[in-house]
């Protein structure tokens, strides 16, 4: 069982335990309650009925008018008075009876003196009436009333008696029901705070392992970014040489060589940054944005990629766009295009014989929004079985695929997440030795806005920058040698600071159009380096050339004044785009 469903369970008990604790000791205060008032009553009704006892007894009841009868000898007057009056007090007498609180030796008593008193009242009317002297009648219906007096005296001392061992039972019972009452009370008390205990000992236990899961994490990511900065330092260097081979030397005998091992350099950058993008998916970094792109840049630098691989291959390779599709579209165009590369790729690399097509279209259902993309390969298939596990991470049909065609087999799976992230959909139809068409459908609305041309420019390869300045900041010889040759062809001034300090001081002395900056530099790091730029112009653009690709770096360069940032290893296509695109912004003529 959970810790969290033990501390819901327990907090149960508790609130059981309290609710029961409280019910029973509100029980016993009630009865006790309910016996007090029952007790009061019955004692008020019986105190009610011995003072109209005696009231209908004493010298303004019976005994007063049977005085009367025989001194006066009005029977027509007093008869009737005295009858009722001993009536009544017969009435009281049973009723003090069926109440209890009389004692029966001492209602005997009352009842067997009031019936002689009733008996002699008719003596003593016979006797009136037949002219007997008062003395006589007197004598001869005279009653001993002893008992009677006696229980009728008895009665207040009985009473306080019963009174006081009521009270006492009543207190033991109030008693009983108080410290029940408290013991609940202290036995809540000690069962919330042996609950507030479990609830802190379980917070701070959860908050020990988030943070140690948060070090882990940290430290996960802080080995993935070192592992890809350390591995992609040195691809960096053979990358850039060996476009510049592929630029410099295009009808080389070797050039074929050259191109295949710069693909074989790129897969190989692919799968590493398949690898960063997974840790991201687990830590849910990763964040689709929302800007304005040309569908047709992607779908051009995918055929420009990919055409050159066809035909090494002796396959067809054809984009088909569909000329009514709105060009200009919001969405993640670095995402789209990730997903449409590793899609196109697995179609090359699993097609031996026949073509590749990829088909660019509006859905039908909401033509406006939804872009279909349709990857169409004649390749080896895929059955059933294959399908439903093609969007596991490193899963691909079985090992010979991997031992024939290569792969880590995280493409598929990380372009699915893609895929999803986008609120899209990705679809699979496809037979062994008959080809596969993937289908992928995304949502990206029309947009008006300035294209954000990701870089790819058809007049890069032939970027003029005559009489412009670039400032390179790169501590790495060979990869600044790299950087000169790659932009040589443009006929920028160039130079290079080995450090951020000296970048600092040439950037006074030159006033560049923009700056190349490496961010791991002895003495002085590109960070403050930009910083320390940017107090002196804030509008010269900085471009963050560094192998630490993870987003949280990229969000660092933004926030401290970075325009751009471009990854190693470098595309040469891609440097002279960024370069482009921001000294445009600021034509050569206007500068003071």
């Amino acid at each position: 069982m959970s810790e969290l469903r033990k501390l819901v369970l327990f907090g149960l008990l508790v609130i059981l335990f309290a609710s029961t604790a409280t019910f029973i000791s509100q029980k016993y205060y009630n009865s006790v309650d309910r016996d007090w008032q029952e007790f009061s009553e019955k004692t008020v009704r019986a105190y009610v009925l011995h003072a109209t006892l005696i009231e209908e007894l004493g010298y303004g009841g019976f005994i007063h008018h049977f005085k009367n009868l025989v001194l006066r000898h009005d029977i027509d007057y007093y008869a009737p008075k005295a009858q009722k009056a001993i009536e009544n007090a017969l009435a009281i007498i049973n009723e003090m009876r069926e109440l209890g609180e009389y004692d029966e030796k001492n209602t005997q008593s009352l009842t067997e003196t009031l019936d002689h008193y009733l008996h002699n009242l008719l003596t003593a009317q016979a006797l009136i009436r037949q002219g007997k002297p008062i003395s006589e009648v007197d004598k001869l219906v005279k009653v001993d009333d002893t008992a009677a007096s006696a229980a009728l005296n008895l009665f207040n001392e009985q009473m306080n008696q019963k009174l006081a061992q009521k009270k006492e039972l009543l207190q033991n019972d109030f008693r009983r029901a108080f410290y029940i009452h408290i013991g609940s009370i202290l036995l809540f008390i000690i069962t919330l705070i042996v609950f507030i205990y479990k609830v802190v000992h379980s917070y701070l236990a959860q908050s020990r392992l988030a943070k140690e899961a948060l070090a882990a994490s940290k430290a996960k990511s802080d080995f993935l970014a070192n592992m890809s900065h350390e591995i992609r330092t040195p691809i960096n260097a053979i990358l850039g040489t060996l476009q510049i081979l592929d630029r410099d030397f295009p009808d080389s005998d070797h050039n074929p060589l050259i191109k295949s091992t710069i693909y074989s350099t790129k897969s190989l950058v692919t799968i590493l940054n398949d690898i960063l993008d997974i840790t991201k998916f687990a830590d849910k970094q990763l964040i689709i944005e929302h800007v304005p792109f040309s569908l047709r840049r992607i779908t051009e630098s995918i055929e420009s990629d990919y055409l050159p691989i066809a035909i090494e291959k002796s396959i067809q390779f054809e984009v088909n766009v569909d000329p009514a599709l709105f060009d200009s579209r919001l969405g993640d165009p670095v995402r789209v295009r990730q997903v449409l590369l590793n899609l196109v790729s697995n179609a090359i690399k699993f097609t031996e014989f026949g073509s590749v097509a990829l088909n660019v279209y509006r859905k039908s259902e909401n033509p406006d929004v939804d872009v279909v993309f349709e990857i169409k390969d004649t390749g080896i298939g895929m059955n059933s079985e294959t399908q439903n596990r093609l969007f596991k991470r490193f899963t691909q049909a079985d090992s010979s695929t991997t031992r024939r065609y290569g792969g880590s087999g995280l493409g598929l799976a990380i372009s699915k997440s893609l895929v999803d992230l986008m609120k899209g959909t990705i679809h699979v139809q496809s037979r062994p030795n008959y080809g596969t068409t993937m289908t992928v459908t995304i949502p990206l609305f029309p947009s008006e806005e300035e294209l954000n041309l990701m870089s790819q420019g058809a007049s890069q390869c032939h970027l003029d920058l005559t009489d412009r300045v670039i400032l390179i900041a790169e501590d790495n010889p060979l990869n600044a040698l790299i950087y000169r040759s790659m932009l040589s062809p443009t006929k920028a001034t160039i130079q290079v600071a080995e450090n951020g300090q000296e970048a600092v001081a040439l950037f006074e002395s030159l006033d560049p159009d923009i700056i190349l900056m490496d961010i791991q530099m002895p003495v002085m790091d590109g960070i403050e380096a930009c910083r320390r730029i940017r107090e002196k112009n804030a509008a010269v653009p900085i471009i963050a050339v560094t192998a630490n690709v993870m987003m949280e770096d990229i969000e660092t360069y933004e926030q401290e004044g970075f325009d751009d940032h471009v990854g190693k290893p470098l595309e040469l296509t891609l440097l002279l785009g960024t370069i482009e695109r921001f000294i445009k912004t600021e034509p050569a003529e206007l500068k003071s």
